[in-house]
């Protein structure tokens, strides 16, 4: 039984609720560390990048972010603020 870690851009319940759906099925724990990243910031780093994504892009996922809750089915969470 060895750990597995998703790295992903999972900024609402929907996104996250088949990685608690599946930790569920296998009797298995789960937990989130989330990267709670200022907008500004997240585009100031895509102009940085090399492979930079539309600025509407971030901006829709900023808007329509949702912090994760235990209430999900989160056993362990940590928020990480201004990443």
């Amino acid at each position: 039984r060895s750990p597995v870690l998703v790295d992903s851009t999972n900024v609402t319940v929907e996104a996250r609720s088949p990685y608690v759906a599946a930790a569920r099925a296998f009797k298995r724990t789960i937990g989130c560390v989330f990267l709670n990243t200022p907008l500004k910031k997240c585009l100031e780093r895509n102009r940085e990048r090399d492979d930079k994504l539309s600025e509407g892009i971030i901006t829709n996922l900023y808007a329509g972010m949702q912090l994760p809750t235990k209430e999900e089915g989160l056993r362990e969470l940590l928020i990480i603020d201004n990443y």
